[in-house]
């Protein structure tokens, strides 16, 4: 894969190609004394800041722009099981609590679901899938409680988190408590 610099908000800040072999510390600063060790006659840097660097570079070589993710998703929500009592629609169930959700319709502006906890129907905009996408690309994690400080956006945030897990399984994956999704 060609290699192409996009940069991107971060928790580690801008994400550069890394160089091997050299920490993104500065030398003599005192974070690179406390956390580096030199390997191999001083040549590889171990800190655990840079194995995490190295990672989430890996990780954004992968990553799709999102207008390709967005068509991605709409593809694989339209391909998602059907509902056991309501055939014509597929559907997706709660990550902790398992309610079935039908996705009642995929349109370029977003999401129609149908609880069937509440029978309450809602459109879910596709911005605020976007919103999700670039909070999982920037922190690597979000979660699915609404009013957590790892939370995008509160609304239908269980059920945001059950499709993007369902449909982007090589992508996101569940934490065991089934209240965390995180990029791979």
């Amino acid at each position: 894969m060609a290699w192409r610099y996009t940069p991107v908000p971060h928790r580690l800040g801008r994400v550069e190609k890394p160089v091997p072999g050299r920490c993104p510390h500065l030398p003599g600063d005192a974070a690179h004394v406390d956390m580096c060790r030199a390997q191999e006659g001083g040549t590889a840097c171990v800190c655990r800041f840079y194995r995490l660097y190295n990672h989430c570079w890996e990780a954004r070589m992968e990553i799709k722009p999102w207008p390709e993710m967005w068509q991605e998703l709409q593809t694989k929500l339209r391909k998602l099981p059907p509902c056991p009592e309501h055939h014509q629609y597929p559907c997706v169930r709660t990550l902790a609590q398992g309610v079935v959700n039908d996705i009642v319709d995929v349109s370029s502006k977003g999401v129609k679901v149908r609880s069937h906890r509440t029978e309450a129907t809602d459109s879910i905009k596709k911005s605020i899938f976007e919103r999700w996408w670039n909070h999982l690309v920037a922190e690597g994690s979000a979660s699915l409680r609404p009013g957590d400080s790892n939370n995008p956006d509160a609304y239908r945030s269980r059920i945001v988190g059950a499709i993007l897990a369902a449909c982007l399984p090589d992508k996101i994956r569940v934490d065991d408590d089934n209240a965390t999704i995180r990029l791979v």
